[in-house]
C-alpha cells in the first residue's frame, strides 16, 4: 500500500491543508474525470469529507448562499477550474483531517494497483441533435446542452423537458436512442412560407398583380386591352396573350 500523499504540517490551518492536498493531488494525476464529476456532489462530499457543501463547483454562480455569504474560495482555483469549498470548521479540524487521510489513502491506492485500475469513463454523446430515450417520454433528441443541464424535446410532449447533466445519463434516466424519434424538432420549425410571384402584362408591361401558386386565371390588361392567360406554378409563371 502506497501511502505517500501530503500530510498535514503541525499547526497547519485545515483550510491550508485544504487547498495543498487537492493542489497535489490534482498536479500528480489523482483526480480522475469520475471522481472531480463525484466531488462536485453534495452527498457524496458530505459522506466523504463531513462538509455540508460540494467539495468542488465550476459555476461562479454557486459560490454564494441564499444571502449571498461566500461559500468557496474566491482566489483560489483548482487547476484554474474548480472553486473549492471553504467552509471547514475549527472544532471539526480533527474529523477533517482523518477523513480527508482516508480519502487520500483511497485515491492513491486506486492510481497506484494495477488490479483496481479505473474502468474508462463511459462515452457519453452530448451534443444538439443526439437522440435519445426515456422510461416515461420516450423517444426525443438533445437540443441544447450545458455544463449542468441537457435540454430534451420529445414526440411525446409539448414542452422542452430539463434534466441535469451529465447525471441524467450516468444513472440512465436518458439512454442512447437507436430509434429515430418522430421529427420531435418538425413543431420548432416555421410553416413553409406560401410562394407567391409577381405578374405583369407580356404585351405593355402593366403590373397585373401579385398571385400565388396555382393561380390559373384569365384577365383583361387595364392599360392595353388585351386578354391575358395566366397560370402560376410552384415552378414558375407562365402568361400568354388570348388572340
Amino acid at each position: 500500500m502506497n501511502d505517500y500523499f501530503p500530510k498535514r504540517n503541525s499547526g497547519e490551518k485545515i483550510q491550508d491543508y485544504v487547498k495543498r492536498l487537492l493542489g497535489w493531488m490534482y498536479s500528480n494525476g489523482k483526480l480522475t474525470p469520475e471522481l472531480l464529476q463525484s466531488m462536485q456532489q453534495s452527498e457524496y462530499s458530505k459522506k466523504t469529507f463531513g462538509i455540508a457543501y460540494p467539495l468542488l463547483t465550476i459555476s461562479s454562480a454557486e459560490i454564494y448562499d441564499s444571502r449571498g455569504h461566500a461559500r468557496y474560495w474566491l482566489h483560489f482555483k483548482l487547476g484554474g477550474r474548480y472553486y473549492v469549498c471553504s467552509q471547514w470548521w475549527r472544532e471539526k479540524e480533527d474529523e477533517y483531517q482523518q477523513k480527508l487521510y482516508a480519502w487520500a489513502q483511497r485515491v492513491v491506492d486506486l492510481n497506484e494497483s494495477p488490479q483496481e485500475s479505473p474502468q474508462p469513463a463511459p462515452q457519453i454523446r452530448h451534443v444538439r441533435g443526439e437522440l435519445v430515450t426515456h422510461d416515461i417520454y420516450g423517444d426525443g433528441v438533445v437540443v441544447n446542452v450545458t455544463p449542468r443541464y441537457v435540454h430534451v424535446r420529445f414526440s411525446s410532449q409539448s414542452e422542452i423537458k430539463i434534466f441535469p447533466f451529465p447525471a441524467a445519463f450516468l444513472t440512465g434516466k436518458l439512454k442512447a436512442s437507436e430509434q429515430k424519434p418522430e421529427d420531435p424538432l418538425q413543431q420548432s420549425k416555421e410553416p413553409a412560407q406560401e410562394r407567391f410571384y409577381f405578374v405583369a402584362c407580356p404585351v405593355c408591361g402593366n403590373k397585373i398583380g401579385k398571385m400565388a401558386a396555382g393561380a390559373k386565371f384569365d384577365i383583361v390588361c387595364a392599360k392595353c386591352g388585351k386578354n391575358v392567360g395566366v397560370d402560376v406554378k410552384d415552378t414558375g409563371v407562365s402568361v400568354s396573350v388570348r388572340g
